[in-house]
């Protein structure tokens, strides 16, 4: 009787258990508040910044700079075994593929898309704050393209969030032109520099005029 009695209190002690797992609040940040907040918009920023490829580096410490000038001739490194020297060896055509230098950074420009979507909804942030965020989403949306345009070329051309149920045109799009990437690139700079920061950030890494 005993036993019995035992058995019912620890099998009752594990179903209360269970009931407060599974009744707990989640405790991630819903992507509504993101942009209503100046510190989470900054650190969504911070991540795109995380994500981008200002300088190529493959490898450990400084094995992969000057990947992309190496393929040109201009620069190899000092020992065979280091990505530049592979760069400058190699043959870069449609069968070979672009070997070390392949990066598809849609990943990011999709975040970007969706800040540039969603940010100027808010009802909380400054005007201007917003306009500067912005602008430095979208030159690092332009750069993000610069980089896929120098190594393939025209490539998609995508400047909104795609939706898993979107008619499969929209979500394969044709190459774009390289001359509309280009165009693109430029138009963009063209119309954020006034809304850029004329003061140098420096060390702090941030997209000024």
């Amino acid at each position: 009787m005993l036993r019995k009695i035992i058995t019912i209190i620890i099998i009752s002690s594990f179903f209360v258990g269970c009931e407060d797992s599974l009744n707990k609040e989640p405790d991630f940040i819903s992507e509504t508040v993101i942009f209503e907040d100046q510190n989470l918009t900054e650190s969504y920023i911070a991540d795109l910044y995380r994500s981008m490829n200002f300088k190529e580096n493959r490898g450990f410490g400084t094995s992969g700079m000057g990947l992309i000038s190496a393929v040109g001739a201009e620069h190899i490194n000092f020992a065979n075994w280091q990505f530049p020297n592979d760069a400058f060896r190699r043959q870069y055509t449609a069968v070979t593929g672009p070997g070390f230098l392949d990066r598809w950074p849609y990943e990011n420009i999709r975040n970007i898309n969706i800040l540039l979507r969603d940010l100027p909804k808010s009802t909380s942030l400054n005007q201007n704050y917003i306009d500067s965020k912005l602008a430095e989403a979208r030159f690092l949306r332009a750069y993000e393209y610069f980089e896929l345009v120098k190594r393939f070329g025209g490539v998609p051309l995508i400047t909104i969030p795609q939706n898993q149920d979107d008619p499969q045109d929209e979500l394969f799009p044709a190459r774009a032109t390289e001359k509309e990437i280009y165009d693109f690139i430029y138009s963009e700079i063209q119309e954020i520099k006034d809304a850029l920061s004329d003061n140098k950030t420096g060390a702090n890494g941030r997209v000024d005029r």
